[in-house]
C-alpha cells in the first residue's frame, strides 16, 4: 500500500462433510485449527465469526438445527443479530441439519452473505464464507454430497 506498510492477511479454510461423506466441520485461521465444542458431536451447523480488522475470532458456536430445528434457529438467528456488519462468517455443516432449514435459518444465513433459497437433502454438506451485512456475493459457499472444501485469503488485522 502506498506510504503504508502492506496489510496483513489470513489464510481461512472451511470444511463440511456430511454423515456419509466424512461427517466433519472444521475451520483453520492461517493453518490454526479453530476449536469448537458442542453437543451431538457438533451435529448441525458450526458458524465461527471473525473480526478482520482486530484480526481475531469472535466466536465460535455449534447450533443443531437437526435435533431441534425451533430453537437452534431461533438461537443461531438471534446470534446474527447481535454480530456486526464487516464481520466474516465461517460456515459448515456437519452430519446434517440443513434439511431442516425454515425462514428463520435461512434468513439468518442470507444475512451472513448466503444464496440458498431453501432446505438442502438430508446429510448435504454445506459451506459458506460470507460477510455480515454485505450485498456481495459470498467470499464462497458450496453444497453437495461429497467433502467440501474452501479456502479464502482474508485482509487481517
Amino acid at each position: 500500500e502506498a506510504g503504508g506498510a502492506p496489510s496483513a492477511k489470513a489464510a481461512i479454510k472451511v470444511i463440511s462433510a456430511g454423515h456419509e461423506v466424512g461427517n466433519n466441520a472444521e475451520f483453520f485461521v492461517d493453518g490454526a485449527s479453530v476449536p469448537l465444542h458442542g453437543p451431538f458431536d457438533r451435529r448441525g451447523l458450526n458458524v465461527v465469526l471473525v473480526d478482520p480488522g482486530a484480526g481475531r475470532v469472535v466466536s465460535a458456536r455449534t447450533y443443531d438445527i437437526w435435533g431441534n430445528p425451533d430453537a437452534e434457529g431461533a438461537r443461531l438467528a438471534q446470534d446474527v443479530g447481535k454480530a456486526k456488519d464487516g464481520q466474516v462468517a465461517l460456515v459448515a455443516l456437519k452430519d446434517s441439519g440443513l434439511e431442516n432449514a425454515g425462514p428463520t435459518v435461512l434468513g439468518a444465513l442470507r444475512k451472513l452473505g448466503s444464496t440458498l433459497e431453501g432446505p438442502l437433502k438430508e446429510r448435504e454438506s454445506y459451506l459458506l464464507v460470507g460477510v455480515k451485512g454485505s450485498d456481495d456475493e459470498p467470499l464462497a459457499e458450496k453444497m453437495g454430497n461429497r467433502m467440501l472444501l474452501a479456502e479464502v485469503e482474508l485482509p487481517f488485522g
